[in-house]
């Protein structure tokens, strides 16, 4: 029998303080081990058929609608969806996991207090959304776009509870209704787009298909969010919240401490964590954004096309951040920095490789699903393939860094390569036009590969402190 301290196991940087909360050690033994590599296991082909549901996704939607449409319904959910989405969660999903699993209080009252918090931190990312949105689309001369960000902004605290309130799952180890509950929300909005424009239902309200789009994503969240919610009812019953589920004989009740659940607190401990998140989201978005703001909306449309396809390199090395994060995170995993070189070196030589191999197959695969319409987000593609190696490297290297304690790393690298990728932008526009944008972004990430290479260099054969109260157990 292997007892394991659960307050090393998970910590959020939002858990309260260790005197704040108590804590029971549970007794994992050899069928237990078993079960976390099954659970593990789930959960990343989980995550692999999420990818899969969102290409097909973007095959769907761009079909129906055509690259003038794509690129307005690209430019609608930017702001909502690609760049506040997680940075408007304020750590939510971090503090409800790591108090799941700390046993800190009483998981029905915990769903409930989660759901208030999504509901919270929900409204106020549709609010700000709202505003951005229409400002940036006032500088652009695209207010007529306005309605449906109005529209596609309703989703936002349907999205936060879906995020937050599964964190109890996560917690709590329930992956399997935590994995079919993620994948029950992400399929219904493809299943809705393609029966009722397979259907012909659209034609009931004619030359409407952006708001037929915009509104089945709204309501695609409504149905999608039912079967994490399906217990809510209970949660907020007198009998449920008295009850304080005991996992096991060997592990006592533990008085509920909800002083960290006031939302109110919650929102004000999680503004650092929202500015961190906010930076790495605005990074990571600002070739789109660049895009949005000098193409056309049809151009536009090619390049949301392009960036799934593009994104088909990083399939490989997001799988393994899994992988680096939990090296990270154990604290006796250390390697020379020769070994962890040649490591670095391994998943880059992977990443050129299969750049290499889609470079070959991309002009084929994307007339073959999005049709000759689409025939030039080719070049767009090919031209993101160097970013999107990088950044599928960066995902694989800074899990590592996470689990060693050092996330701050990497928000550093990705604060530094926005001021790199402008200035890159501001030289090459002149001469490359669209395409300056891709090219940008590419030495953007290579700015951040190199930072992030040197850190995991540094703390690959040490561990700090810290690495055993950052989220360890928590999905990166």
């Amino acid at each position: 029998m292997i007892t394991i301290d659960q307050q090393a196991s998970v910590r959020s940087p939002l858990t309260p303080p260790s005197g704040e909360s108590r804590r029971r050690p549970v007794t994992v033994d050899a069928s237990g081990r078993r079960g976390h590599f099954w659970s593990f296991l789930g959960t990343f082909g989980t995550t692999l058929l999420l990818f899969a549901v969102f290409l097909v996704q973007g095959v769907i939607v761009a079909n129906v609608l055509g690259p003038q449409a794509r690129g307005e319904f690209g430019t609608v959910l930017f702001f909502p969806r690609d760049l506040l989405l997680y940075t408007g969660l304020l750590g939510g999903v971090e503090l409800i996991t790591a108090l799941a699993a700390n046993r800190s209080a009483a998981l029905p009252k915990l769903r409930a207090a989660a759901i208030r918090l999504a509901f919270a931190t929900g409204s106020i990312t549709a609010a700000i959304s709202f505003v951005a949105s229409a400002v940036f689309l006032f500088a652009v001369n695209g207010l007529y776009l306005l309605p449906y960000v109005g529209l596609v902004c309703l989703f936002l605290p349907l999205e936060h509870a879906q995020l937050i309130v599964s964190g109890v799952d996560r917690g709590t180890n329930q992956f399997v209704r935590y994995n079919l509950n993620r994948l029950l929300f992400a399929i219904v909005f493809p299943i809705a787009v393609l029966v009722v424009f397979g259907l012909g239902v659209n034609h009931w309200v004619p030359n409407c298909d952006l708001a037929w789009v915009c509104s089945l994503f709204v309501v695609s969240r409504m149905i999608g969010l039912w079967p994490t919610l399906r217990n809510l009812k209970a949660d907020f019953s007198t009998t449920a919240i008295l009850e304080l589920p005991v996992k096991s004989a060997n592990e006592a009740p533990c008085p509920a401490d909800f002083a960290s659940l006031r939302v109110r607190r919650m929102l004000k401990n999680g503004r650092g964590y929202a500015w961190s998140m906010f930076a790495t989201e605005f990074f990571e978005r600002l070739d789109i954004l660049l895009i949005i703001a000098i193409a056309t909306m049809e151009q536009s449309g090619q390049y949301f096309v392009a960036i799934p396809a593009a994104a088909l390199v990083t399939i490989v090395p997001n799988s393994l951040g899994v992988f680096s994060f939990n090296a990270g995170a154990n604290a006796n995993f250390r390697v020379s920095s020769s070994t962890s070189l040649a490591i670095l070196f391994a998943v880059l030589a992977i990443q050129a490789v299969t750049a290499w191999l889609l470079y070959l197959v991309l002009p084929i695969l994307i007339p073959l699903f999005f049709g000759d319409r689409f025939e030039p987000a080719i070049a767009f593609a090919i031209w993101l393939l160097p970013a999107s190696a990088l950044k599928g490297f960066l995902q694989f290297a800074d899990g590592f860094l996470k689990g060693r304690g050092q996330a701050y790393v990497g928000v550093v690298a990705r604060v530094l390569s926005i001021g790199v990728m402008l200035v890159s932008f501001a030289i090459l526009y002149g001469g490359w036009n669209l395409y300056a944008v891709p090219a940008a972004a590419a030495i953007g990430q290579l700015c951040s590969a190199i930072i992030i290479s040197i850190a995991v260099v540094r703390f690959a054969d040490r561990t700090d402190d810290s690495s055993d109260n950052l989220m360890r157990g928590v999905e990166a």
